[in-house]
């Protein structure tokens, strides 16, 4: 399996991450391989449970709308 993260230019500034989350969550990708959509809790979990340090000036917060 090969995994890529996106770099800051690409990441944000190009788009890349938002068009890979709204990709990876919105409910008309359901059929692809890729929907995370029914994963979202066990997501949510893993990013709350991060302990990012002190530089970080966000902290991981739920993807889940409440």
């Amino acid at each position: 399996m090969t995994a890529l993260v996106p770099e800051y230019m690409h990441g944000v500034l190009l788009g890349t991450t938002k068009k890979l989350l709204s990709l990876w969550f919105q409910k008309s990708f359901s059929k692809e391989i890729f929907y995370l959509g029914k994963h979202v809790a066990e997501i949510d979990r893993r990013l709350l449970g991060m302990k990012p340090t002190d530089q970080m000036s966000r902290l991981p917060r739920k993807i889940e709308k409440t």
